[in-house]
């Protein structure tokens, strides 16, 4: 087998739906909505990166480079601690 074969053999394994791997993130995604607006508002990131696929009429996950990618753009786009109103820069 070729290293593109290979290649593309374990993509099409790891690959996922993303309501199925929202199931598996709801630490960070607890309501498909939440998964949907990252989707949304970073789709061609994502897609860039490899880390979403758009196949026929569906959405499937790459788990391996979605999960360093969406947590980089999550914190890029999070408000950074103190930034808020009245903010006193205490997380807990």
């Amino acid at each position: 087998m070729t290293n593109a074969a290979s290649n593309t053999t374990s993509l099409f394994e790891r690959i996922r739906p993303w309501k199925e791997f929202r199931a598996s993130a709801k630490h960070l995604f607890p309501t498909d909505d939440s998964l949907r607006w990252l989707l949304r508002t970073h789709g061609p990131a994502l897609e860039e990166a490899g880390a979403v696929l758009k196949l026929g009429r569906g959405i499937y996950v790459d788990p391996d480079p979605f999960k360093a990618v969406a947590l980089d753009l999550m914190q890029q786009s999070a408000p950074s601690v103190g930034t808020a109103v009245g903010s006193t820069k205490r997380l807990v």
